[in-house]
């Protein structure tokens, strides 16, 4: 199920972008703005860190004045973590920084740091999730608290999040109680981790079990084939995309966004340029209007920075 309304998609004929540098002769119908990108699979490389290439390529980016702004499934820390703390400095935590969008749209930043957005999950939401995932061994469920990630016990998949850069997620037992016991911390986000096939075993029992909640309206979403996330409704990048633009009063024809999974559909389908990876999924390639020749690991987000927010003069 699926909260807020969408703005229509600016443009609906998609345009290859050629798989050598600088190749793409396309020219916005206005100049861009503002840059907003996702992390993992579309800024990042396989290694979870910037590259040479598109580090230089966001700092021509900053250099002509086009604000960089980061809109991640991925805790504020975890996106600092993964982009270096000078350029996270520069991008995300600094005075100088434009803002940013974390956990899929939960949280939204304004200039400096300024907290503009914040959403959570409901305690019925959170308690039907938690009573839907006992029975299932194989499958682990991590909350997210903004940047603080519990789980009930350390394991593989609690560890393989840290190769995200994320938070190691913290140990407390019985995550019911840490969850909904009076006093606790909301709970942003739920988390659940396991094999590809056992998450898309489990998607559409638990689209099945949520839709119990009457009229309370929730979010699914995977950043990656083998996670599947639990939001509030209204949890999704593009709606903290449009937050942000509001406050820094940018129209959102005149901003490129960039990204690889599921959840970045409604964030290009908010901007006057939306650009996927070649390694994205087809559903984002569908709503994209330029799909990259080039992959994460080849430098496609360098390259489409260069094509079309920052061309050669």
């Amino acid at each position: 199920l699926r909260g807020g309304a969408r703005r229509p998609l600016l443009a609906a004929v998609q345009q290859p972008l050629g798989e050598e540098e600088g190749v793409g002769e396309w020219i916005p119908t206005a100049p861009v703005q503002l840059v907003v990108t996702d992390l993992d699979g579309t800024l990042l490389c396989r290694n979870h860190s910037v590259g040479a290439a598109t580090e230089a390529a966001i700092q021509a980016t900053l250099a002509r004045d086009i604000p960089f702004v980061v809109a991640t499934g991925k805790s504020r820390a975890g996106a600092v973590n993964s982009v270096g703390a000078a350029l996270g400095a520069q991008l995300i935590t600094g005075p100088g920084s434009t803002g940013g969008v974390f956990l899929q749209g939960l949280l939204t930043y304004g200039p400096g740091g300024e907290l503009l957005r914040e959403l959570s999950l409901s305690a019925s939401l959170v308690e039907r999730t938690l009573g839907f995932a006992a029975g299932l061994p194989s499958v682990t469920v991590i909350a997210y608290q903004r940047d603080d990630l519990l789980c009930e016990v350390e394991d593989k998949y609690t560890l393989a999040l840290a190769g995200y850069k994320e938070p190691r997620p913290r140990p407390v037992g019985d995550l019911r109680k840490a969850l909904l016991s009076d006093g606790a911390t909301v709970t942003s986000k739920l988390l659940l981790y396991s094999s590809v096939e056992e998450i898309n075993r489990i998607r559409p029992l638990l689209e099945a079990e949520l839709a119990g909640e009457g009229e309370e309206t929730y979010e699914l979403t995977q950043a990656l084939p083998e996670m599947l996330e639990v939001l509030p409704a209204g949890g999704n990048k593009g709606a903290g995309v449009l937050h942000l633009l509001e406050h820094l009063g940018v129209a959102p024809e005149a901003v490129m966004g960039m990204g690889d999974g599921e959840n970045d559909i409604e964030m290009l389908q908010q901007v006057g340029t939306g650009v996927a990876m070649a390694n994205a999924r087809s559903k984002l390639k569908a709503v994209a209007t330029h799909v990259m020749g080039l992959t994460n690991e080849d430098g496609g987000a360098a390259a489409a920075l260069r094509s079309l927010a920052v061309p050669e003069s």
